[in-house]
């Protein structure tokens, strides 16, 4: 119930008046009401949610930092198995190496890395 004291009397009413000036006044504070009611319901979803968003941040930090590592990982293994072909090859050519004994210690290493889960060429 709002009451308005102006002029020496008073006047009382459960709504809003649908006319005159203070109409205006009442229907822009209700605006403005209902702003500030919608602005304090987000500001409350936001920090319900914040735990959650802050959660989901570091599952997808620890997300990258594995598959970099993961990355590092088959990128070395590939480099290693690269060189040490390349080491195999240069015996195989200096004659310290027969073919089969190449071909032997080519696939030994080949399964060695299909065991492991990695990609040979």
């Amino acid at each position: 119930m709002v009451v308005i004291l102006g002029a020496g009397k008073s006047q009382a009413w459960s709504e809003p008046p649908s006319t005159g000036p203070l109409a205006a006044v009442a229907g822009t504070l209700n605006i403005v009401h209902n702003t500030v009611l919608l602005m304090l319901r987000t500001f409350q979803i936001i920090v319900a949610l914040l735990p959650w968003l802050a959660a989901l941040v570091a599952f997808i930090a620890v997300g990258i930092y594995v598959l970099q590592k993961f990355r590092r990982e088959v990128t070395s293994d590939a480099a290693e198995h690269e060189d040490s072909l390349l080491d195999l090859e240069r015996l195989k050519r200096e004659g310290r190496l027969s073919d089969a004994e190449y071909r032997a210690i080519a696939e030994k290493m080949k399964d060695s890395l299909e065991g492991r889960g990695k990609v040979v060429r």
